[in-house]
């Protein structure tokens, strides 16, 4: 299964709220498939490397649920 998420982009109003909203559905699916190997694509519109709200957030979840990423640059 290949998802594709697009997050808000960092000052977004509300974007803590939005980007827990997306994630949490995002692992529903996956759950619900859970049978399925999946490829998560992705624009986080965030620097993973910061210590901002969004970022902690995305680390976590991705920390969390036993997920790697990596990153091309093109």
């Amino acid at each position: 299964m290949i998802v594709n998420v697009y997050l808000p982009c960092v000052g977004s109003d509300d974007i803590a709220l939005i980007v827990d909203d997306i994630l949490t559905e995002y692992w529903m699916w996956c759950a619900r498939f859970s049978v399925c190997d999946i490829i998560f694509a992705r624009d986080f519109n965030a620097n993973l490397s910061n210590c901002d709200v969004v970022s902690t957030m995305i680390n976590a979840y991705i920390a969390d649920h036993v997920m790697c990423y990596s990153i091309k640059i093109i």
